[in-house]
Parts: structure tokens; sequence; C-alpha cells
């Protein structure tokens, strides 16, 4: 029996998953920045927004990519935010 074909939405999940940004996906297959931004909204990965702030704190990317719980990956970044400030303040 003949492979059921994936569709874009199967594809784009897949590379969220793998951590690849949005804009990434776009140039890869091809696809609209709606699609993208559609499947990754109903699917509960990061914008690119949010991953690239993730990446300037240190935090991994591909740990906080698919959280169905928006509030873990906030919490995480506040978390990471706080204990920069507290040792700039310990610091000065």
């Amino acid at each position: 029996m003949a492979r059921k074909k994936e569709n874009k939405s199967v594809k784009i999940r897949a590379l969220l998953d793998k951590g690849m940004l949005q804009r990434d996906i776009v140039k890869r297959l091809g696809v609209s920045q709606q699609l993208v931004y559609i499947v990754a909204r109903n699917h509960g990965a990061l914008t690119d927004t949010q991953s690239s702030i993730a990446k300037k704190l240190g935090i991994n990317p591909k740990d906080q990519t698919v959280k169905r719980v928006k509030k873990v990956d906030d919490r995480a970044i506040l978390d990471k935010l706080w204990s920069i400030l507290n040792e700039y303040r310990k610091a000065a």
C-alpha cells in the first residue's frame, strides 16, 4: 500500500519541533509566512522574536520551542532576567 504524503502543516510542525525559526521555514519549504504563523500558533511554538530572546538569555530554544503552555516559556525567561538583574545589583 502506498505511503500517505505529508502535507505542508506536518512538515512545518516537524521543523518547528527541531527549533527552526519561522522565517527559515518559509524559505526552506517555500510556503507563505501566514501559513507558518498559523501552524506555529496552533501548535504552540514560540515566535521568532521569543526564540531569539531565549537565545540571547542563554536559554536553549529547543527546550523552550514547543511548550503547550506559554506561561512556562515566559516564566523561564523572566527567571533568567531576574537572576541577571540580581547579579548586576550585587556587583554594583
